[in-house]
């Protein structure tokens, strides 16, 4: 895992993309955020949909200001987003990504598990400690399964575009986030390595289409993001809509 500098400061992002990306769902509902930067601002479109059995509205109004250090002393909202996916797919590559964005790395060699933890500042002046797990790994010990997935929050599952076979596996990571998390712990479907398609890979490349088509086998509602840690594509948009789908279950919880 990367590991930010202890001086590194927290980087400003407007956190979606302007990418036309489709988040496809049963509802087809869409609706539209407006994002600040200090210098810039950005009108960007999402499509959303709660997962099944998902039981808080998601608010699309929650926009990231700011990702800082680790701040041990003050949050808001603890939240916990958990990796998944086949060996190879670029969970660590998605994990270091973010990392680069004020996260600090910690490591546990005795379970295999990495994680980034980071303070999130939103638009509400309210903070999240992010705390972020990479399986890498660990899909060869289904018996700590119960041990990374418990208390998550999210849940990112992973395949690749360029191995299809990658997504195969999708269920069985479905099945054990479901098996093991609460009933309204959030799914988002990742399409990692679109920068492969662009650069005519000799291997067999997914169209967006049938990356679709295979994340839709298994469930029809769960958004799916394409990105690329390679290019930075997509990357904070993904993040952004696991906050958004978490936020409101978080607040009502403090009531």
């Amino acid at each position: 895992m990367g590991q930010a500098s202890t001086q590194e400061k927290g980087t400003k992002s407007s956190m979606m993309d302007a990418d036309d990306d489709e988040i496809l769902n049963n509802n087809n509902s869409k609706t539209t955020a407006t994002t600040h930067h200090p210098t810039t601002s950005s009108t960007t479109s999402a499509t959303s949909s709660n997962t099944v059995g998902s039981k808080n509205k998601i608010n699309e109004s929650i926009q990231i200001v700011s990702i800082e250090k680790e701040n041990e002393e003050e949050y808001d909202y603890l939240v916990k987003v958990v990796l998944v996916g086949d060996y190879g797919v670029g969970k660590t590559s998605l994990a270091k990504k973010i990392s680069q964005r004020g996260f600090t790395t910690q490591h546990q060699p005795t379970i295999g598990i990495d994680f980034v933890v980071c303070t999130l500042i939103l638009n509400t002046k309210e903070t999240v400690r992010l705390q972020l797990w990479d399986t890498a790994g660990q899909e060869k010990f289904k018996a700590l399964a119960s041990s990374f997935f418990r208390g998550a929050d999210g849940i990112f599952v992973i395949a690749d575009i360029s191995e299809k076979s990658s997504f195969d596996r999708v269920p069985g990571f479905l099945e054990d986030g479901k098996k093991n998390c609460t009933d309204d712990v959030e799914f988002i479907f990742i399409a990692s390595k679109t920068d492969l398609r662009s650069i005519g890979s000799s291997t067999q490349v997914l169209s967006e289409e049938d990356t679709k088509r295979e994340f839709r086998k298994y469930d029809s509602q769960i958004p799916i993001i394409e990105t690329s840690a390679k290019e930075d594509k997509n990357v904070e948009k993904a993040l952004l809509t696991i906050i958004q789908r978490i936020y409101n279950k978080k607040k009502e919880a403090k009531k």
